[in-house]
């Protein structure tokens, strides 16, 4: 599955959170500003804040296969790897696609590998859906 997305490149790490927010916000159809989910910085807050246009889902822990339901019903979701997040756009039986805010370009990973990032950093992961 492989869908079209709107991407948010960040200079920095740290702002990669809010840029992962920001696009998944986009594609469940809310018409969020940057500068506002940047500056609440952090998902709880947002889900309360946007609640009405979307829904959000703190869906960390869940196995991969778990988020990749809501890729395929064409919702990215954002997962924490080393010390940002990053934004998963696509994937078939192999490889992982995902969108990197830091350095503005996809990446394509093995998926054990991937879960294996994933894992290692807590297995954090949101989304959010219409």
């Amino acid at each position: 599955m492989a869908g079209t997305f709107d991407y948010k490149a960040v200079d920095q790490a740290d702002d990669t959170l809010a840029a992962c927010n920001y696009m998944c916000l986009l594609s469940a159809g809310v018409a969020a500003d940057y500068d506002e989910v940047r500056s609440l910085n952090n998902w709880e807050d947002s889900f309360n804040k946007y609640s009405s246009d979307a829904r959000g889902i703190n869906i960390s822990g869940v196995k991969l296969d778990t988020a990749i339901g809501y890729l395929s019903d064409g919702y990215p979701f954002a997962a924490k790897i080393e010390d940002r997040f990053v934004l998963v756009v696509s994937y078939n039986d192999d490889y992982i696609r995902y969108y990197d805010p830091t350095i503005d370009d996809e990446v394509r990973i093995e998926r054990y590998r991937f879960q294996l990032k994933v894992n290692e950093y807590s297995n954090v992961l949101y989304t959010y859906y219409k």
